[in-house]
């Protein structure tokens, strides 16, 4: 038997699971107090990480898995990986397609997100941030390059490659385009997502990535050729890569959480919006929470009480509302998103950036624009 759930409750069914084995694909300390938690009896760990088989996790040993050939169709296999949950569910199958499946995702986030609101109540508001390019990166040049070769790859195969020539379309907000418009979609990866036509007309649609010629080759070697590539930009530096004051639209879609300094990059999204025009912002709620910090997840973008707040695990925090309020509008909300919250925010340019905003912003050293050229462009 087969089943897959992003609902399902571990809480309302201890009794279901505590006489089965339990198998949880992706070991890692999480779901080992998970386990614990809510007392699964006997379970197992499996991981395809060769750096992880055979050592211990709390006191559990982890498992290839070929260990799977034992498993019955009373048995259970949690996947804890959202992100490669296809891909994992495939392998099982292969290995043992009598077993049940189940996701861990839901029920995760479920006992992470509560404490969110307890971090924006507790931290005194503050930002200073180190700029780390080396660790940032590190983990871009491996992490993000990793999950775009596998996720390009995938598309490919289930004929799922989207082409930038489309009607351009914004999901999460109602906003009307017109032909002359000049959009910026920052840290767009190696498929843009929102469409460069209006009525036909072709839009002034500028996708900008830092891993812009990581993508390239990325897309060229899965013999993919978008109509408008991905052009290098750096979110920190964005307003030496546009004019400012030269764009209607400002769009930047689960990325925000990704960057060195989240704070500086907002400000030079202002910088280059025109007066009137928008900044749009998408992000998972709390991913630095979820991803427990690891790789480029290093930040929180969250809302409370109509504010939106961007917070790390360094006690630093900052309301962005009130932070850009005496130069732009911002309206925040939720919207449901895979088994979590989605967070929204629409920011309307109004005035100028006052000086002590951006001063506060301008000592970004040459040191620091080499060491990313060279890391990401020669």
């Amino acid at each position: 038997m087969y089943a897959t759930s992003y609902e399902y409750s571990l809480k309302n069914n201890k009794e279901n699971v505590r006489n089965k084995m339990i198998y949880i694909a992706g070991a890692g300390k999480d779901y080992c107090a998970l386990s614990s938690e809510i007392s699964f009896g006997e379970y197992m760990l499996l991981d395809t990480d060769t750096n992880k088989i055979g050592k211990d996790i709390m006191g559990k040993r982890v498992y290839s898995y070929d260990e799977l050939h034992n498993a019955t169709e009373d048995d259970i296999v949690y996947i804890s990986s959202e992100r490669y949950y296809d891909e994992i569910a495939s392998k099982i199958r292969l290995i043992n397609d009598a077993v049940q499946i189940e996701n861990l995702a839901k029920y995760i986030w479920t006992k992470k997100s509560s404490i969110i609101a307890e971090i924006i109540d507790g931290t005194k508001e503050q930002y200073k941030v180190k700029l780390d390019v080396k660790t940032w990166l590190d983990s871009a040049l491996k992490d993000e390059t990793s999950y775009w070769e596998w996720a390009v790859k995938n598309s490919v195969k289930n004929n799922d490659v989207r082409l930038l020539t489309r009607e351009f379309e914004y999901p999460y907000d109602s906003i009307k385009v017109s032909g002359g418009d000049v959009i910026v979609d920052i840290g767009c990866g190696p498929l843009p997502k929102f469409g460069n036509t209006h009525n036909k007309e072709i839009l002034n649609y500028h996708p900008v990535d830092p891993l812009a010629h990581q993508y390239q080759k990325i897309l060229n070697s899965n013999n993919v050729h978008l109509p408008v590539t991905p052009k290098f930009a750096i979110g920190e530096l964005l307003s030496c890569f546009f004019k400012k004051n030269s764009a209607d639209y400002v769009i930047m879609h689960n990325a925000l959480d990704h960057c060195i300094d989240p704070m500086r990059v907002l400000i030079e999204m202002a910088k280059i919006c025109k007066i009137g025009g928008s900044i749009l912002l998408f992000h998972a709620d709390a991913e630095g929470i979820f991803e427990n910090y690891s790789g480029m997840h290093k930040w929180n973008i969250t809302e409370q009480k109509g504010n939106m707040y961007i917070f790390d695990n360094k006690k630093n925090m900052v309301n962005v509302s009130q932070y850009m309020k005496d130069f732009a509008n911002l309206v925040t909300y939720r919207v449901p998103f895979t088994y979590r919250d989605g967070v929204v925010c629409r920011i309307e340019k109004t005035a100028e950036l006052p000086e002590k905003i951006t001063n506060n912003f301008d000592d970004i050293s040459g040191e620091l624009i080499d060491k990313l050229f060279e890391r990401l462009v020669y």
